[in-house]
This record gives structure tokens, sequence and C-alpha cells, in this order.
């Protein structure tokens, strides 16, 4: 919110914002000694959100926010502070005041040392930025947000009181120099409160999981089968199978198991075949199971051994009853053995791709990152930024607000490649640049925490595939911006591929973490059960850790999901949005379930809009005429 008034000759027009600089409240001070009324007008134009009573701001920006119990009386006590005057400056701010009036204000002056002594005297920012929080995925509004808000209320009260002062005919010097290091002295004591807020955010836990809407999955990627080696084409002698379950990792489930039994030639071949390579595979013996059919994204919801279960075989079964058993013979010897399929040839339907293709935000109209998002289009996982408008004082404009589309891919499953169309035109597409199919020797996802460079917000965020690692991993743009204007500095098209743009990784991101001074820690995935079978995910990776996505595990339910699933929710403040300055991609799980792979953000530093410091000319005067 912009003030277009001038009054007195000064250079600098006040507004909301103006709190934050010292030097403009100098400014204003001393103006409005000269022509109180001048400057009531000024000032009784302002408002916070829409309000003129401030202490409505503290009432939503502290007390109705969780905190701790101990500071309740504290928070009630500056409410009803700033709400003593709130009131007079509603009864006497534009008036020209009689005796009987000035009379009503003498207890302003000591309203304002009570509301100097607990809002500066007690460090009462510091208090409420160390108070309880909400869990970081209940976080509404940022902690910096908040603070900015409650300083503004304050700052404005205590100009508020300023001019009231003058009004009663108090000695304007003596009120000017109080007010002026009371400002300057409740800046300090926010920018102390700024330092100790921790402004990330993760999403929630939905309700209810929902496919589709709040998760997604490598659907069919990776998945337990049951199996003999005779269905495979590993290397045996004609007429032979090979005898052994480890002879059979990465070779292929391609075809019908034929053996002869007394007389009678047998024949058993797959429900649904495996379009790629078998892994990890281990004997079962002779088995019975439930085989799903060629329309079901799953295979076996269970396999039973003579003293073994996998899945959970008390459950109906919706497909085929079947009994296999290892042939052991003299002419003939194949074993029964439970693999993982890992789906990769070009016909298969797995979900097994992730788009490497960044998305910017239109910084040539000011638009930033302000939230980030999986989301899963033709068969593929995306990542997906909201952009907003920022405004002045790294404020955002709240109509402005939208998830950027991004561009439709189509797959040619003779080439095993994709195509994106690029307005009209169609662009055919890379692996490892433009996307990355995930297999069982490629399926790392790196999750670090990525920051951006001092002084500059996020405006783009994508994924890359590190050949070194192997691994997918997280990158992002930043871009310089004037945090009291708001304007990002030369602005150029980030969507053009002529434009070179800076990517920031975890190898070069500012202020790395301590985690990166180890080696990167793989969290292991063995033998857990579906995700969405836990309610709660409170257990988070740090920065620099890894994950290699694989199967449930084979006791839980015959390895029949692939984790971590993709949380599909956006994350970004719902409340007010605040433009970033880091991006973390994390893992969250509950103890023996999968989890789900989502984002953290950190919103942007509003440290650097305070400025308290006072001339030393200016703190020597205004000092001698306080100790006076």
């Amino acid at each position: 919110m912009r003030l277009i008034l001038m009054f007195l000759g000064l250079a600098q027009a006040l507004d909301i914002n103006s709190v934050y600089n010292i030097d403009e409240l100098i400014e204003f001070a001393t103006g409005a000694v000269n022509n109180p009324s001048e400057g009531a007008t000024e000032l009784g134009a302002l408002e916070i959100d829409g309000k003129k009573n401030y202490a409505e701001i503290i009432e939503s920006y502290l007390i109705t926010y969780p905190h701790d119990e101990d500071k309740e009386e504290k928070l009630l006590k500056l409410k009803d502070l700033v709400g003593k005057i709130d009131e007079a400056w509603e009864q006497f701010g534009q008036k020209d005041l009689d005796d009987n009036d000035k009379s009503q204000l003498g207890d302003l002056p000591e309203t304002v040392n009570e509301l100097y002594s607990l809002f500066v005297g007690d460090y009462l920012p510091v208090q409420v930025a160390q108070s309880k929080r909400p869990f970081l995925c209940e976080i509404k509004i940022p902690e910096q947000q908040r603070l900015r808000r409650v300083l503004q209320a304050v700052g404005l009260s205590e100009l508020r009181a300023f001019i009231l002062s003058l009004k009663t005919g108090e000695d304007s010097q003596k009120s000017l120099t109080r007010t002026i290091l009371y400002l300057e002295e409740t800046i300090l004591a926010s920018k102390f409160g700024f330092k100790e807020t921790s402004d990330d955010l993760r999403v929630c836990d939905p309700p209810e999981h929902v496919r589709g809407e709040t998760f997604g999955e490598f659907l069919g990627l990776f998945q337990g089968v049951s199996l003999n080696t005779g269905h495979t084409n590993a290397p045996a002698k004609t007429g032979k199978c090979p005898k052994y379950c480890d002879n059979i990792n990465k070779y292929q489930m391609n075809k019908c198991h034929t053996w002869q039994d007394g007389f009678n030639q047998k024949i058993h071949c797959p429900k649904k075949e495996c379009n790629g390579r078998l892994f990890g595979c281990f004997s079962s013996g002779t088995v019975v199971y439930c085989a799903l059919g060629k329309d079901s994204d799953r295979r076996f919801p269970w396999v039973q051994a003579a003293y073994k279960r996998w899945g959970n075989p008390s459950s109906e079964c919706n497909g085929t009853q079947e009994k296999l058993s290892d042939i052991d013979t003299y002419f003939l010897k194949c074993s029964m053995c439970l693999c993982i399929c890992s789906e990769e040839d070009e016909g298969s339907s797995a979900t097994r791709t992730i788009s490497l293709v960044p998305q910017f935000a239109d910084i040539q109209n000011n638009m930033v990152v302000t939230g980030v998002r999986f989301q899963q289009q033709d068969n593929i996982f995306h990542v997906q930024i909201e952009e907003s408008k920022l405004e002045a004082h790294m404020e955002i404009d709240p109509s402005s607000s939208k998830w950027k589309k991004f561009n439709s891919f189509k797959y040619n499953a003779r080439k095993g490649t994709y195509s994106m169309k690029k307005g009209k035109t169609k662009v055919e597409l890379f692996e490892e640049f433009d996307f990355k199919f995930l297999n069982w020797d490629e399926r790392s996802i790196n999750l670090d925490k990525i920051k951006a460079k001092k002084g500059e917000v996020i405006v783009g965020v994508g994924l890359r595939y590190n050949s070194n690692e192997k691994a997918v991993e997280i990158q992002i743009v930043s871009w310089p911006v004037d945090v009291k204007t708001g304007e990002l500095e030369d602005p150029v098209d980030l969507d053009d591929e002529e434009v070179e743009v800076d990517w920031i990784t975890w190898e070069n991101t500012q202020s790395q973490p301590k985690e990166y001074q180890n080696k990167r820690f793989t969290i292991s995935l063995a033998n857990l059960d579906d995700p969405v079978k836990a309610s709660k995910n409170p257990r988070l990776s740090d920065p620099n850790d890894q994950v290699k996505v694989q199967t449930t595990g084979f006791e839980k339910d015959m390895a029949q999901h692939t984790i971590p699933y993709i949380d599909l929710q956006g994350v970004t403040f719902p409340e007010q949005k605040a433009p970033l300055t880091a991006i973390e991609l994390i893992y969250k799980r509950a103890k023996g379930f999968g989890g789900f792979i989502s984002f953290k953000v950190i919103s942007y530093d509003l440290i650097d809009l305070l400025h308290d410091g006072m001339s030393q000319e200016d703190i020597d005067k205004y000092q001698a005429d306080f100790n006076g």
C-alpha cells in the first residue's frame, strides 16, 4: 500500500512500510513537529490489511496464533496498549483539541512508555519468534510476515501517540526525541525477532490419501513376481532350465514354461509379462498364489509356500489361484523364484518417467516463485511452480498467484522417447536432458536443499540428471531483486532457449548445510509397507540424503508397490504468499512405511528490509536531548 501524499516539502511520503526505516521515520516526525495536523492527515490514512484499528492486527497475528501459554498475558497486554492508542486516535487524531480533550490524553505518555517497555524492554519479538509454533506443515503465514505486521502496528501506534502528544502541547523536542529513540529500538527489537524465525514450510498429510489427487506412484515400475526359471530367457541347455534363481537375475520373463509331467506335457504362461529385466531373485519353493489379470495394476497380492508367506494370503483372490512347483528330476531341474520385475522396455505402460524440463516465472512481469509441487501428466511426473507478482517491500499481490501450466508430452513407443508440444511446434526430447526413465540401475533421487544467492529470489525450478551419481536431483534459478521496490533487476524471458541461466545445485548453493561435509547417506527402504496405510509421516530426511526407488517388502504385500510415492500437494503458504529463498526435496515417512517424496520451501529473509542504523550524528543529537 502506498499513500501518495506530500506535505511540508518532504521528499518521502509515509506509508506502512516506513516503519522499517528509521531515516524515513525521522523525516516524517521532524516535519510533523511543524504541522501536527498535516502529519495526522497522512498518518490517519494508513491501513494494515485494510484495518485502521491496529489492535485487530495484534489479535490476528499474535493472539489467535499458537503460542506458549506463559506468553498469553504479555500478548494480551500488547493488544490492550495498542488498543488504547487506537481509541485515542479515533477520538482525537483528526480533531483540534480543547483543554478537556488534552486532559483525557493525560495518560498517553505512560501508555507509550509501557508499550516500549513491553515490546523492546522484554524483547517481545524474540519471545514470539521462540514461542511454540504449529508443525511446519500447518504454518499459514511466514513467521517474519507475522512479525512484520506486528512491527507495523506497534510502529504506527507510536507515531499516532507522537502526533497526539504534539496536539496536547507537550514539549515538541522532548516528544520527538522520545519517539525517534523508541522507534529506533522498536525496529532493532524486531530485527532480533526476525533472526530467530524459521520460515520453513512443508505440506501436511491429507485427511485421506487419494491416488491422482494427493499422491502418485511409479505405478508398475518395480513389482514382485512369482515365476519359474523356465519362464525366462536366461541361458540353459536345450530343453533345460536355469537351475538356480540367482541365474536369472538381469534376464527377462518372456515365455511360457513347459515341462513333462509323466506322459503329459504341461505349459504355464504368466498372466502378465515383465517388459524388462528381473532382479533380486531368490528361491521360494513350491507355491500357491493369486495371479491378477492383465488389466490390474498389480500382479500377485499374495504368495504362499509351505512354511512362508508373502503378502496377505488371508485376503480374497480376485484373480486366478494357481499352484506351481519346483521341478527336480534326473532330466530337468527348474526352480520356483520370487523376483522384482523392472519394467524398462519401450512398450511398457508403467509410470517410469520424470520430466527434467524446468519451469520459470515470468520475471518480465515481475513474477517470482511462491510455491512448488509435483504433478502427474502424460504418465510423467513433472515439477510445477506457483508464480506470483512481487511488489514493493517483498509483498505479494494476492490476486496474482497461479500454478504455471506445463507443456504436454507425447510418447513414441517405437522409438522409446518423447516429444513435447511447445506452442505450435513439436520438439523432440532427449533422455537425461529433457526427461529420465527410471530403471533398476538408475533409480536414485538426491534429497538436497538449494538456496538462492544473497539478495535474490527463486524464479525457476527444475530437476536434472546427475550422471556421476546416477541420480535425479533438484536445481533452481534465482534473480536479483531490489527489496524496497520489489522490482527484479534487468528481467529477461527465461523461457527463451537463447537465454543462458545460471543454475544452482547442491554443489554451488549458498550456505551449504553441514550435512554436505559428509558422504551422501542412502536411506534404507527395505521391507516397508504401502505408504497410504500410514496416516502421518513425521520422519523427515536431511539434506544430502538419498533414496533409491524400489518395491515395498515381499513380506508386507508381495512387493506390489513402487516406493516412495510422490506427494502431489502444493507447497505454498496458503494465507499470505511469500517469495522464496530456498527449496528442499525431502522424503517424509512413518516407521515401517514407504513414505513420500515432497518439497520443503523457505521464504525470503525479510531482515534486509529493516534499517535501524541512525547516523552517529543523529544518535548523539537525540541521545543528548533524551538525557537532558
